[in-house]
């Protein structure tokens, strides 16, 4: 999300008024949470996205364990379901 750029001619201009206009690319990605599912322009916070390229080049077993290390700030806890 940003600013399109834009290039004016100020010359012989005493005033000049420029509207800035929005450039959104990827808003309508749908980003998948752990309690449902929301549009990217829609979420508030931080989101990390990790390919499928780079899950499938470490050699684990689940994918949690692939996860662990590729965001800043996720912590991944894998429970093995003993009781």
């Amino acid at each position: 999300i940003g600013m399109k750029p834009q290039t004016v001619n100020v010359a012989g201009k005493s005033s000049v008024t420029v509207t800035m206009e929005d450039e959104a690319t990827a808003l309508d990605d749908l980003v998948v949470i752990g309690y449902g599912s929301v549009r990217r322009k829609d979420l508030t916070g931080s989101v990390a996205t990790v390919s499928n390229e780079a899950l499938a080049a470490v050699p684990v077993a689940s994918v949690t364990e692939a996860l662990t290390g590729k965001m800043a700030g996720v912590n991944i806890t894998t429970t093995e379901g003993s009781p």
